[in-house]
């Protein structure tokens, strides 16, 4: 990974921690566990259907990367889903970040694009999914 690669995904993955542990940290303890259930079901999720469909990773020869075990995978992208993930559990909870979380999650999206780790439908597809199933999260959690 190139240099420049190396600090633009290690500056968006130090903003979405910055911001987790804010909203994390300002949760009462039944938000925090929800919130969590809903972050890991989106990772399980995506885990299955890397594994159901195989879909090879582009990459490229200079990079040298070496993705392990089923990351190897690339759809649809894990980034992109819990990032959209955590956007709709961000904008449920603390709406005036909404716009902040959001553009974060296609920043991210976006990296993912420009780094050439993923195609355009596997970026998609992680975004619709990721702010579905935090959606359906957070509403589910609202009934309890």
């Amino acid at each position: 990974m190139a240099r420049g690669e190396a600090l633009t995904s290690g500056f968006i993955f130090f903003i979405w921690l910055l911001t987790g542990a804010f909203v994390f940290v300002n949760l009462d303890w039944e938000s925090r566990v929800y919130s969590l259930t809903i972050f890991t079901f989106s990772f399980v999720l995506n885990t299955a259907l890397k594994a159901h469909f195989r879909t090879e990773r582009i990459i490229d020869d200079k990079s040298r990367i070496y993705y392990p075990g089923i990351q190897k995978y690339s759809f649809p992208s894990a980034h992109t889903q819990l990032a959209f993930t955590v956007s709709s559990i961000i904008e449920s909870f603390y709406p005036p970040l909404w716009l902040y979380s959001i553009t974060l999650a296609f920043a991210t999206a976006a990296s993912r694009y420009l780094l050439g780790r993923h195609t355009r439908k596997e970026i998609l597809w992680g975004a619709v999914l990721g702010y579905v199933v935090g959606q359906l999260g957070v509403m589910i959690y609202g009934r309890i």
